[in-house]
């Protein structure tokens, strides 16, 4: 035994050695090449290339390199290590400010920002978000249209994506003034700010596709585009962000040939890039319905899984989507697990730690330079008073309406609530509709569509009225609303009637327009959803909305308010407070 641990040690002391010697051949500038490929790709090998940059002393500035390569890629992103990553980009902020070079400087303190966030040291944070602006002071215009302030990121990870648009136009902004006005600066400069302005793209390809603005994903995705033909293209690619957009437009089929087709070039060997493909091949299989393809894909996401810095938690959704398609499925052993999983990891997530730590990023962005330029301008202390009784005022007028609004909201809730209990109530003492009752579905089908398209104009008989008020109450009763895909169109043909009449007998017998009435009815189901099941009340807005049919979220917000008089997630807040509501 003694002999085999000999053996072993010798083997490892041999590998080590030659992977030293192997690497003793290159000069700095080709290990700082390596690493910088590494870095991009996030290959594990960036740890030896910088190591062995650093064994050789070099200047200050290009350890601060070597050591921020360690930290933020090798454990900040591919051991996960925040704590061991912190300890390092220390190390490497130390060196860079030795060197005076505020390029490392800013690089660094960007690292600090991220890992900090990761393990939520919001003061840690915006502590360095301070220091950041303290040196971007001491830069010229050009330094700091190199360095960039990517601490900005923290706006789009917690969901405040058009802050997030704003900082990045404007930075692109910048750029395209600088090279316009500096037509003699030189060629490797340009090509620098070129490469910025490229990731800044793809940063708003992502603001936007969260926002579900395609045409303006669109326009920043051609833009990329029309820069790699100049010559100007990032290691990372757009394939993910390309992929988003496709999804989001339903172009499932598309968003898997372009994982496909991205598989060599950016994926393999990437664990991130692993790890959010098969987020997205199962987000498209269950899309086109293929539910034991997309588990397959959740399943194996999960035993994939890594943490990436960014607003979507992967394995939140894994978790969700994994329940969905074991529903579909059937298993609803396998729908509870994934379920509880989901219930688990959403009431772990701080959402009062973010919001307290985005006020502070506001005011330090947005108040404290404000303020600032108030005070330079203010010539009289009575100036301050009148500001600070404004402000007084402002806060008591805002509490009070605070408050009013509060009770308002309060009794619209309770409202509607009752609303559904007594709803309950009847429906409870209603007799189950017979089959024999059940309204022949396919009736005379291959002639009366055509009368519906082309919206005849004979009156209508009461028999006609009286046949279309029993298909509405099938229809409710089938939920049929749920679907997407309903039309006053599609409906009319459906009812085998044409779309005047269907029209006239929802105004006259439902008080509402196609629209209105549709919207209603999914409301009404969400709303008996997070009343009966608790489990609702704890999913994402933007999965309810799906949940019901609805293809946007600003439109089932909408229609939510419209509805109850109240927003939706001030309407579960109300829930999960009230347990007595909760069935």
């Amino acid at each position: 035994m003694k002999k085999l641990y000999f053996i072993l040690f010798l083997l490892i002391a041999f590998s080590t050695t030659a992977q030293k010697d192997s690497l003793a051949r290159y000069s700095i500038k080709q290990l700082i090449e390596k690493s910088e490929k590494a870095y991009y790709s996030l290959d594990p090998n960036i740890k030896p290339y910088s190591d062995e940059i650093i064994s050789r002393n070099p200047h200050d500035s290009i350890k601060a390199f070597a050591y921020n390569n360690i930290g933020d890629m090798y454990y900040g992103s591919i051991k996960n290590d925040y704590n061991k990553a912190i300890e390092t980009i220390k190390t490497s902020l130390m060196y860079a400010k030795k060197s005076n070079n505020l390029y490392e400087i800013m690089r660094s303190l960007n690292g600090l920002v991220q890992m900090y966030a990761a393990i939520n040291k919001n003061d840690q944070v915006l502590a360095c978000i301070n220091q950041i602006k303290y040196y971007t002071i001491k830069q010229t215009e050009l330094e700091s249209l190199m360095n960039g302030d990517n601490y900005s990121v923290m706006y789009s990870m917690v969901g405040n994506f058009k802050t997030a648009v704003k900082i990045r136009r404007k930075d692109i902004e910048k750029i395209d003034r600088y090279i316009v006005s500096h037509p003699y600066e030189k060629k490797e400069v340009i090509e620098a700010l070129l490469k910025n302005k490229e990731f800044y793209a793809s940063q708003l390809i992502n603001h936007y596709n969260y926002q579900n603005k395609l045409d303006s994903a669109a326009y920043y995705i051609k833009l990329v585009k029309l820069l790699e033909k100049e010559g100007i293209h990032d290691m990372l690619g757009i394939w993910y962000q390309e992929t988003f957009y496709f999804i989001l437009r339903g172009q499932y089929d598309d968003a898997i040939a372009k994982i496909a087709a991205s598989q060599e070039k950016y994926i393999k060997g990437s664990k991130i890039d692993t790890y959010q493909s098969l987020y997205y091949l199962a987000v498209c299989y269950n899309k086109k319905g293929e539910y034991a393809k997309s588990l397959a894909y959740c399943e194996q996401a999960l035993d994939n899984k890594t943490i990436i810095r960014t607003f979507l938690n992967y394995e939140l959704e894994l978790y969700r989507l994994a329940s969905q398609n074991a529903e579909k499925l059937g298993d609803e052993k396998t729908s509870a697990f994934y379920s509880k999983k989901f219930i688990e990891g959403s009431q772990k997530t701080n959402y009062a730690a973010k919001a307290d730590f985005m006020a502070k990023l506001y005011k330090i962005d947005v108040i404290d330079p404000m303020n600032e330029e108030l005070s330079h301008k203010s010539k009289t202390a009575n100036r301050y008073a009148l500001l600070g009784i404004l402000a007084g005022f402002l806060a008591v007028a805002a509490i009070i309406w605070a408050v009013v609004k509060s009770k308002r909201d309060k009794k619209k809730f309770l409202a509607v609530m009752a609303r559904f209990d007594q709803h309950e109530a009847a429906q409870k003492e209603l007799p189950e509709l017979e089959e024999s009752e059940e309204i022949e579905e396919k009736e005379n089908i291959t002639e009366k569509p055509i009368a519906a398209i082309k919206n005849v104009t004979s009156a209508m008989s009461d028999e006609a009225e009286k046949n279309i008020l029993k298909r509405f109450d099938s229809f409710e009763r089938k939920q049929k609303f749920l679907s997407p895909d309903v039309s006053v169109s599609s409906m009319a043909i459906d009812f085998n009637t044409n779309v005047r009449y269907l029209s006239e007998v929802i105004k006259k017998h439902k008080n509402n327009n196609f629209n209105g009435y549709i919207n209603d009815l999914r409301i009404d189901y969400i709303i008996l959803k997070l009343k009966n099941q608790p489990e609702y009340s704890s999913y994402k807005i933007a999965y309810l909305a799906e949940e019901c049919g609805f293809a946007s979220h600003a439109v089932f917000n909408r229609a939510f308010v419209q509805r109850t008089g109240i927003a939706p997630s001030k309407f579960i807040s109300y829930l999960k407070r009230d347990s007595s509501i909760i069935a």
